[in-house]
């Protein structure tokens, strides 16, 4: 999970509402999905492709708007760093 946490003192929720959001790096996109969805999770809009990431986002119960995240593996080095 990738958090945006701001400044120093300010909470990590109204950090990512002002300036940031948050991502699941998930290995497979369309599983990750499918197994949120019948756990009666609300996508908004179809997975897209950035050409870094596979990405959908959803809404959370605190009116957040998380994305689910899979890094497309192409080209990236043995051990390389997550996006």
């Amino acid at each position: 999970m990738l958090w945006d946490l701001g400044t120093p003192g300010g909470s990590a929720r109204h950090s990512v509402r002002k300036r940031g959001h948050i991502a699941l790096h998930v290995d497979d996109i369309d599983h990750a999905r499918a197994e949120l969805e019948a756990k009666g999770v609300e996508f908004l809009g179809e997975i897209f492709d950035t050409g870094v990431c596979k990405m959908a986002f959803f809404n959370d119960p605190d009116g957040l708007r998380p994305d689910a995240a899979q890094p497309i593996r192409a080209g990236r080095p043995e051990g390389g760093a997550a996006v």
